[in-house]
């Protein structure tokens, strides 16, 4: 999720092909679209031709709940955690890391921001959730608003190579007035993003494998 903050103003196996990974061999969205483990490390390069290392670096402690850590050229930028079981199943955002007016802010979301497992081809998710960050000492509020669609599977290429089985996620988000802002985000199974409009995967080291 990376648009959601534009309210303020506001990562498939390796390889080219995916067999997949339910009955029949059809693709389901899973936790394995989503890997997490100490080490994995993602390349990116941003919209300003920028690059960007993501990487997987043990935990860290956000609004009282154990999160894994994630590392952005170096610093703590995101904090995730997986459910994979019960009727909570999902991604979730804990805490952001970005660039607001000059600064950069560190917010964390009440509740966290979710994509859910097992969505169907078509299945919406409304999310509402409220973000907070320190700056300078005070405490700031803003709300995230919105819904997903998930639109099935596609094949995607992007310089990381060429995949299938892609997660396609469209998101809406009401902007505060009449627009509404529109926006897709990638995933890949067994890899993670790819693309979410913003940042595109150079390559990725995965469960000890490279993906390039």
């Amino acid at each position: 999720m990376k648009k959601a903050l534009a309210l303020l103003i506001f990562a498939i196996l390796i390889g080219c092909s995916s067999n997949g990974n339910g009955p029949d061999n059809d693709p389901e969205f899973t936790a394995a679209y989503f890997p997490v483990s100490d080490g994995d490390t993602w390349y990116y390069t941003n919209s300003n031709s920028e690059k960007i290392k993501r990487e997987i670096d043990g935990d860290t402690l956000v609004n009282g709940y154990n999160c894994i850590r994630v590392l952005e050229n170096g610093g703590t930028a995101e904090a995730w955690r997986i459910i994979n079981a019960g009727d909570s199943v999902g991604f979730y955002v804990h805490m952001l890391t970005f660039d607001f007016a000059g600064d950069t802010i560190q917010p964390y979301f009440a509740p966290p921001l979710r994509i859910p497992f097992n969505m169907q081809v078509n299945d919406r998710y409304d999310f509402d959730s409220d973000g907070f960050y320190e700056q300078d000492g005070d405490m700031y509020h803003f709300d995230i608003i919105g819904w997903i669609v998930f639109e099935g599977f596609i094949d995607k290429s992007v310089p990381a190579g060429s995949f299938g089985d892609v997660a396609r996620l469209h998101y809406y988000e009401p902007d505060g007035s009449s627009d509404t802002i529109e926006y897709y985000e990638y995933y890949a199974e067994g890899v993670g993003l790819l693309d979410n409009e913003l940042i595109r995967l150079d390559s990725a080291f995965i469960n000890g494998e490279w993906i390039r």
